[in-house]
């Protein structure tokens, strides 16, 4: 009987995150804008929010995204969204006193906040938040390479008794798994987006270019 490559994966225990394994802010608006958190959240006040346009992403001064659109308690808004690691960033960062943010329409963060936090623009106007799903990114976060230990990984026992051909078996369910995975990430941005931009993207990605600005 062949070992199926997806019992392998619903034995091994959930990937913990770390501080510092953790995206940079940069990556994050990268996965965000590619669809990859989805486009329908709920604001930690409760209401659910849909991003029906991400618009562009802005990589100079102001907020990180401008031209969007979003659905929010029964109104269809538009502006610019801004995506902070922590949400108490808007504050250290002096967006709420920075005339540049107050058409802000939605403020994105990744950790919860230690406190209360209130989002809002020069002009006291409240702007809705969303925590976004730490988990969503547990299946992208690599190992640290000066992290990895010099022992054999939990693969080793069930990998060592398979014969030849349950390996091959294997490495064809974990390309397929993995080309599956593409698809997917190619198929969110192609709707965030349209297909032409989507392939301009994974075409950058391939050459390389995930890391530009």
């Amino acid at each position: 009987m062949q070992t199926s490559y997806h019992s392998l994966l619903k034995s091994a225990p959930a990937p913990r995150l770390h501080e510092d394994t953790l995206p940079s802010e940069l990556e994050l608006q990268s996965l965000f804008f590619s669809g990859h958190f989805g486009r329908s959240f709920i604001t930690t006040e409760g209401h659910p929010v849909h991003v029906r346009q991400f618009g562009e992403w802005n990589h100079g001064p102001g907020p990180d995204f401008l031209h969007c659109a979003i659905e929010h308690q029964g109104r269809l808004l538009t502006g610019p969204i801004e995506l902070d690691t922590h949400p108490s960033d808007w504050e250290a960062h002096r967006h709420s006193h920075n005339p540049a943010f107050d058409s802000v329409i939605l403020h994105l963060s990744l950790h919860p906040p230690r406190k209360t936090t209130f989002i809002r623009t020069s002009q006291h106007h409240h702007i809705p938040q969303v925590q976004l799903d730490l988990q969503q990114l547990a299946n992208l976060q690599p190992a640290p390479l000066h992290q990895a230990p010099v022992t054999l990984g939990r693969c080793a026992t069930p990998l060592k008794n398979l014969t030849p051909t349950q390996l091959e078996d294997l490495l064809k369910q974990a390309a397929l798994h993995r080309a599956r995975c593409k698809a997917q990430l190619f198929h969110r941005t192609a709707e965030a987006h349209s297909f032409g931009q989507a392939l301009w993207q994974h075409l950058a990605l391939a050459l390389g270019y995930y890391q530009s600005t």
